[in-house]
């Protein structure tokens, strides 16, 4: 297992730990992993956008998936990784509690994180709009023995969930290129909840 994908499962552990506690009765919706993968394209219909990977990555995790293991108070929905394991990208969905937004959701996720396993925020976080969504997004660094590992934490709101799209990466070229993806998500026709 390559040192981002056990990061990156640590992280995720950590961030579902922490938000099961903050609404321990809240489960995401059965057909939230509902989805294809194709020509390096993940498409989820429950939620209704595709997000193109890199080609040549490796899907570790995809509908077929989700439809085995199920969703709890959080589902991974898709996840990716580059060939050599230099980079990597999951998306999550977690139900949103009354009265939280994906910001809140966001600032408790990175606080977890930050005091759990030491990230080191890399600028303030940011808001951004594509394909009719706002998107939300925290930079963190971490060092390891072999370098630097990039982090972006990027979530928004859709049917009163949030969705959060984690991605690591080694290199700040490798980091733009999968960042770039996310503002260029194909949306199809949703209702998102703006909060």
């Amino acid at each position: 297992m390559s040192t981002c994908h056990q990061v990156l499962a640590f992280l995720l552990l950590s961030a579902s730990v922490a938000l099961g506690q903050n609404s321990p009765g809240a489960i995401v919706n059965p057909m939230a992993g509902t989805g294809t993968i194709q020509d390096n394209a993940y498409t989820n219909t429950f939620f209704g956008f595709t997000y193109r990977f890199p080609a040549k990555w490796n899907v570790l995790w995809g509908p077929d998936h989700v439809a085995a293991a199920g969703c709890g108070h959080d589902c991974r929905l898709f996840e990716a990784q580059a060939p050599k394991g230099r980079g990597n990208v999951q998306i999550r969905a977690y139900p949103l509690p009354p009265g939280m937004s994906a910001r809140d959701l966001l600032q408790k996720i990175t606080a977890a994180e930050a005091d759990q396993v030491g990230l080191k925020r890399a600028g303030s976080p940011t808001e951004f709009e594509a394909g009719g969504w706002k998107f939300y997004r925290a930079d963190y660094k971490s060092r390891l023995i072999e370098g630097d590992l990039l982090q972006t934490f990027i979530i928004a709101s859709t049917k009163e969930h949030a969705l959060l799209f984690t991605i690591l990466a080694d290199s700040r070229p490798l980091l733009l290129e999968l960042t770039k993806g996310i503002g260029s998500i194909e949306f199809q026709n949703v209702e998102q909840t703006r909060k």
